[in-house]
């Protein structure tokens, strides 16, 4: 049976950092009384770490016998300055109303972006910034495990800027005529081509902008 006498779960703080024996930084989500945690754990497990999935026992070990685990917490971390996290907003929206690359806010503060269905079969439907998400937004599916990646509202989307408008180089009353000109060229731009038309001596010339 292995031992760690330098590890004390007691100590942390939520949403403090701890190392896990394979190398992961993850977060101490608090004990598991809390009511924002959710009571899937039994025994001696009273500490979340890393979700509602994850339970462990005083001295950071993931298993009860205290046999070596990859997710064994062998390092407790630094605290770092508190990021301020809203428990109490409860988000009421759904993600199916979002158009692919709008922006949402999260528990945390972060605003992250919505990158679309993931599969419509899935508990975890849909995905913000690369992670999964049920319909309502919700990082974890049990009902009672809150999240600082819980998706809490769904902001509006940017407005696209407005077109340049065709630059004319002469007035609507100079192009007469225009039914058999003596020449026509095609001058490529960054954003679309110029196109300009000569009959006679007029030239008429505009800039057409791609959409």
């Amino acid at each position: 049976m292995t031992t760690q006498s330098n590890i004390d779960l007691t100590t942390c703080v939520r949403g403090q950092k701890v190392r896990l024996r394979d190398g992961a930084i993850v977060e101490y989500e608090g004990l598991i009384q809390d009511s924002t945690v959710g009571p899937w754990a039994r025994g001696p497990f009273t500490h979340i770490i890393d979700g509602c999935s994850y339970a462990y026992i005083n001295d950071g070990f993931y298993w009860e016998d205290r046999r070596e685990s990859p997710r064994d917490v062998v390092e407790i971390l630094s605290m770092e300055p508190p990021m301020h996290i809203d428990w109490n907003t409860q988000y009421l929206g759904s993600l199916a109303t979002c158009v692919r690359g709008q922006k949402v806010k999260l528990r945390d503060g972060t605003i992250a972006t919505y990158n679309g269905v993931i599969d419509e079969n899935e508990i975890y439907t849909y995905a913000v910034d690369g992670y999964r998400y049920t319909k309502d937004g919700s990082f974890w599916e049990e009902p009672d495990c809150i999240s600082p990646k819980d998706v809490v509202e769904i902001l509006p989307m940017e407005e696209e800027p407005a077109k340049p408008t065709p630059e004319l180089t002469h007035s609507i009353t100079d192009q007469i005529d225009m039914v058999n000109p003596d020449h026509v060229s095609i001058i490529p731009h960054e954003h679309g081509v110029t196109i300009c038309i000569k009959k006679g001596l007029t030239t008429i010339s505009w800039r057409h902008y791609n959409d």
